[in-house]
C-alpha cells in the first residue's frame, strides 16, 4: 500500500542522498528538529532544500545550516502544515508505486532504453540541457558530481540516433526503507509521446528487479501532464507546498 508518510519519507531520503553526494562540492545534509535539511552547493534555491517534517520547526538552526554553506535555500512543506516562511512558489505533487500496482507501458521498437554510464555523462548533461532548456553548464554542474556514483542511474531514450526523453533514478535506504526516486524526467520536444513512459518503464522493471519491495515515487509541478504516470500505476498523495526562502546567498 501507498501511503502519504512513506512517499515524503522516501522523497527526503532522497532529497538527503543528493545533499551527501555533493558533500565535497558544498553540499550536506543535516536533521534538526522539525527538517531534514539538504544542499547541493548550486547557487540555486531549487537544489537546496529542507523538508519540514513538523510544526515544530527549529527555524534558526536550518539558517544557521544554510547560512553555513553560504546557498539560497527554501522549503518543502506538507500541504496541511502551516509554515509561514519565505515565499510560496507551487504545490509539488507526489506519487508512489508499489510493484505490485505496476502497469509497464509499451515499448515502441524505433526507441532504444538504456542507462548512460562511463564517459558518457558530459553527453548526458547536454541531452538533460536540451529537454530542460537549461545551460549546459547548469546541467554539467547538477549531473557531474553524481553521474556514474552508486545509487544514481541516469537513462537515456534514443530515437535515430537523438535523444528523445531522459529520466533519472536516485536510490535510498532510509527512513522509508528501500525506495527509488524517479525525477529528472523529460520527453525532448518533438518526439513520440511514448518515449517517456517506456524509458521510465525500464527503469522501474529494473529498480523492482533489485529490490520487490522498494517503493518508487516521483514528483511533478503543476501543469505537468502526469496521466502516464497514472497509467503506470502511480497513486498522488497530498504533496508539497515549496516555499523559496532565500534567493540569493
Amino acid at each position: 500500500m501507498v501511503t502519504v508518510e512513506r512517499v515524503r519519507a522516501a522523497h527526503a531520503d532522497a532529497w538527503e542522498a543528493e545533499g551527501r553526494a555533493r558533500a565535497a562540492y558544498g553540499g550536506g545534509a543535516a536533521r534538526v528538529r522539525g527538517a531534514r535539511l539538504m544542499a547541493s552547493g548550486l547557487p540555486a534555491a531549487k537544489w537546496n532544500n529542507a523538508d519540514v517534517t513538523g510544526a515544530d520547526l527549529d527555524v534558526g538552526a536550518v539558517r544557521r545550516w544554510y547560512a553555513e554553506r553560504a546557498v539560497p535555500w527554501g522549503l518543502r512543506v506538507p500541504v496541511e502544515l502551516s509554515v509561514e516562511l519565505g515565499r510560496p512558489l507551487f504545490v509539488k505533487r507526489c506519487f508512489g508505486l508499489r510493484r505490485t500496482g505496476f502497469r509497464p507501458a509499451s515499448r515502441p521498437p524505433e526507441l532504444l532504453l538504456r542507462q548512460a554510464g562511463g564517459s558518457e555523462g558530459g553527453r548526458f548533461a547536454a541531452a538533460e540541457a536540451t529537454a530542460f532548456g537549461d545551460p549546459v553548464e547548469v546541467a554539467e554542474a547538477w549531473v557531474g558530481p553524481v553521474f556514474g556514483r552508486r545509487g544514481f542511474e541516469h537513462w537515456v531514450a534514443r530515437r535515430d540516433g537523438e535523444v528523445a526523453a531522459v529520466a533519472t533514478a536516485v536510490w535510498s535506504h532510509g527512513a522509508a526503507g528501500p525506495a527509488v526516486m524517479l525525477t529528472g524526467l523529460a520527453a525532448v520536444a518533438g518526439t513520440t509521446p511514448a518515449a517517456l513512459p517506456a524509458l521510465a518503464t525500464v527503469v522501474l522493471e529494473r529498480a523492482f528487479a533489485a529490490a520487490p519491495q522498494a517503493l518508487a515515487h516521483s514528483h511533478a509541478e503543476p501543469g505537468e501532464d502526469v496521466t502516464w504516470l497514472v497509467r503506470l500505476g502511480f497513486s498522488e498523495v497530498p504533496g508539497l507546498l515549496v516555499r523559496v526562502v532565500e534567493e540569493r546567498a
